[in-house]
């Protein structure tokens, strides 16, 4: 009896599981979970891009896109083209996007033909609309390359952007740019025009260093700047458009220019244009001359217009207002200087040549006798360097500042009154000038020895010295007295004008 009551109890049990398990037996049923096929990559061993193709079969990737090699911006918003990748075209057209994402600039040495020679295979590159800066030698040695196509849009590009492209025939500027960059075309030897499209204010250094083949060139009537070396060894540059807001040309900036075509007048050779041919002086023409009068109208010299010439007699006009720093060393024999009248930035007095709001010598003369009405406070750098003829100088009391090797390469040079006034002496004021020994202070021991110590000694570091004053320095210097001193020292007085020991 007691196994018949568990066995209706376990059997009752059931029957309510059961009830139970049929709550859902009318709900409806889910589908069966999608299958996902595997990702296939149809280009996993390769993209195809046949007969040429600029997309690939496979995925439709761009070639370009696909083969040069790209990196990410330091703002992670776009991408610099940085090498050639595998790419095998010798016609490339740089893609404006990689991964989404504009392609903004072309790395330093991204076609650098130095370390990889397959970039010499190319011979044409197509910028895209989205390139804003081009890094120092992008084009690095690429001896095949015959066209570049720049884009509007690039403002920056680094020195040296095209160095040594020796097939390079023509190139044009953008006018987005608004310099020419430094070392731009260097070594291009095969370069023969080049067109400037912006309104360009430099051309920096170097630009067009040794393009021998360079025959002709127009700048933009905004350029106010040529720097140092820019047309250097130039041999076959002929004609030549000067810019009329023309200010500043470099050291060098034409060495090497022996087939320039000239405005010639009255001796001397300038460049201009055709409403203002004489906006630049070059050089002494008629080297027999040596009395000249620049133009009125020329406005900046070349930098190295007077080297090896005999000029003795100098006027300045009343246009030329930015004479570069020792832009005139080569008056080696000049005894009169004079300015034209009207002239806004110099004037002359004492056959000084003077920068009048400075208060400042920009050029002296043998016979110079600078002013003592205190319309003279400094001898500028170089202002009477080389002037072989000059055989002693008589600084006034107004004078506070003898600039850098103001008198340097005066080899006749023996000695110098200074004031004392003086507050700031520069390097190598007196250098190399041999027969230099004796300094005239106009003053007491007190305050030469206030001015001594004014005196630097020399500039350098690791073993280089940029200058010194041991000349002035190791010469014997006398102080000033009237009368006949009673106690020892070096004392000196005039006899006759001239500077006399006691």
């Amino acid at each position: 009896m007691k196994k018949l009551t568990l066995f209706l109890a376990i059997l009752s049990i059931l029957l309510v599981m059961g009830a139970c398990g049929n709550k859902n037996a009318n709900l409806p049923s889910l589908p069966n979970p999608p299958v996902t096929e595997p990702t296939v990559n149809p280009c996993a061993d390769g993209h195809t891009f046949p007969n040429e193709a600029v997309v690939c079969d496979g995925c439709g990737i761009n070639y370009f896109d696909a083969t040069l090699e790209f990196e990410l911006s330091v703002t992670r918003d776009s991408y610099i083209l940085s090498g050639l990748g595998t790419c095998t075209r010798t016609v490339i057209d740089i893609p404006a996007t990689h991964k989404g994402k504009p392609v903004t600039e072309l790395g330093t040495y991204s076609f650098n033909a130095a370390a990889n020679p397959e970039c010499n295979k190319i011979t044409e590159i197509n910028l895209p609309d989205s390139i804003v800066k081009i890094n120092s030698n992008a084009f690095f040695k690429c001896s095949g390359l015959t066209k570049v196509t720049f884009n509007e849009g690039i403002v920056e590009m680094g020195s040296d952007v095209l160095r040594e492209c020796t097939a390079l025939e023509t190139v044009t500027l953008p006018a987005s740019m608004t310099y020419v960059p430094n070392g731009f075309l260097q070594y291009c030897s095969n370069i023969k025009s080049i067109e400037i499209l912006g309104q360009i204010t430099v051309v920096n250094s170097m630009a067009f260093y040794d393009c021998a083949n360079l025959q002709s060139i127009v700048l933009p009537n905004t350029v106010t700047e040529i720097s140092a070396s820019a047309f250097f060894g130039c041999a076959n540059l002929k004609d030549f458009t000067m810019s009329s807001s023309i200010a500043a040309i470099g050291r060098g900036a034409f060495t090497g220019c022996n087939s320039l075509n000239f405005n010639v007048l009255d001796g001397l050779a300038y460049l201009g244009n055709a409403e203002s041919p004489y906006l630049a002086m070059m050089g002494v023409i008629d080297t027999e001359r040596t009395e000249f009068s620049i133009h009125d109208d020329t406005v900046v010299l070349d930098y190295n217009a007077f080297d090896g010439s005999t000029v003795t007699s100098l006027n300045i006009g009343r246009s030329l207002t930015n004479i570069a720093h020792a832009s005139l060393n080569g008056l080696a024999y000049l005894e009169y200087i004079t300015v034209s009248e009207g002239n806004p930035v110099y004037h002359s007095s004492g056959n000084c040549l003077i920068e009048t709001a400075s208060k400042k010598i920009i050029r002296g003369s043998i016979n110079s006798v600078i002013p003592s009405d205190g319309s003279v406070i400094e001898i500028g750098a170089y202002a009477f360097a080389y002037l072989t003829g000059l055989t002693s100088i008589e600084i006034p009391k107004p004078i506070q500042k003898l600039g850098g090797s103001a008198f340097a390469w005066c080899s006749n040079l023996e000695y110098a009154i200074l004031p004392d006034s003086l507050t700031h002496i520069e390097l190598s004021v007196f250098a190399y000038d041999e027969k230099f020994s004796t300094v005239y202070f106009n003053g007491d021991y007190n305050q030469w020895n206030r001015v001594y110590n004014l005196i630097p000694t020399s500039v350098g570091g690791g073993g280089m010295s940029f200058g010194d004053n041991y000349i002035l320095l190791d010469a014997t210097a006398y102080v000033y007295s009237e009368n006949q001193p009673t106690t020892s020292g070096n004392y000196w007085h005039y006899v006759d004008g001239k500077p006399t020991a006691w």
